[in-house]
């Protein structure tokens, strides 16, 4: 089954192939016990260190913003909406800001069981009170100024109160432009460290790893003014390791221009 999968990836297989010996990922849920097991036990022993990392900080709005846009008729019917309950605890329980936003792709496992579920609740409404026109256009209503408040839609930033994240992203840069030259240099064979908004441009090569995980690269490129480090934004981190690299002898700078760096191994 699905679970028995996920136990043995979570398990054993991150686990022994994980350079320190534990997955990389446990650091996420410290707060909560860390490794799978940890959790379970809290759960036992402190429920209240559970409830407190799930639902403080951004967990409420979290969920809302996750149940608003279908008008909560997901919990209409539970059953479907419980498929959505793993990856929601996964996200909930950890430290990570991003998994509890709805603009990354945490939330992708979560969707469609909240999806399923808002349109057996809608059903379940309509058979209550046979108002299906009703529930449909509240739903459509609901939808667009969810997308307005939350959406990545570009044309919303030009509105008050409209969401920008994101919304400038299809565009083309000269910065993007220069990242392309910096990349051109590295062979498509190399084994390659980079940060996360240079890495997708590499990721058809056999191996590519995240900055700053250097073992077996022999090439290294940055995105200074998106400071990728391993799975998170920090630029204090990423700023001081590449500070390090520029002196470091064991490495060349092949390319600096407009904060993107390329480094090859000596």
């Amino acid at each position: 089954s699905g679970a028995a999968v996920a136990a043995v990836a979570i398990g054993i297989v991150v686990p022994h192939f994980a350079p320190a010996g534990s997955s990389p990922f446990e650091g996420r849920y410290r707060a909560v016990g860390g490794s799978p097991s940890g959790i379970v036990e809290t759960a036992f022993t402190d429920p209240l260190r559970i409830l407190e990392q799930a639902f403080g900080g951004r967990g409420i709005p979290y969920l809302l913003e996750l149940l608003l846009p279908l008008l909560a008729l997901p919990l209409l019917a539970p059953l479907a909406a419980l498929t959505a309950l793993p990856e929601l605890a996964v996200n909930l329980l950890s430290s990570t800001r991003t998994q509890t936003s709805i603009h990354f792709h945490y939330t992708a496992a979560a969707i469609p069981g909240l999806l399923v579920g808002a349109v057996l609740g809608t059903a379940k409404l309509k058979r209550h009170n046979g108002r299906l026109r009703t529930v449909v256009t509240a739903v459509v209503v609901a939808g667009i100024a969810a997308n307005y408040v939350l959406g990545a839609i570009p044309i919303w930033r030009a509105f008050p109160g409209g969401e920008s994240l994101g919304s400038r992203q299809h565009e083309v840069t000269a910065h993007d432009d220069v990242a392309e030259r910096a990349l051109r240099l590295i062979p498509d064979d190399a084994v390659v460290s980079a940060t996360n908004s240079l890495g997708g441009h590499l990721s058809e090569r056999r191996r590519v790893l995240s900055f700053p995980v250097f073992g077996g690269a022999s090439w290294i490129a940055a995105d200074e003014t998106q400071p990728g480090y391993a799975d998170r934004v920090a630029p204090l981190a990423t700023s001081d390791r590449l500070r390090r690299l520029r002196l470091d002898p064991g490495w060349r700078i092949v390319f600096d221009e407009d904060g993107i760096v390329v480094f090859r191994r000596r």
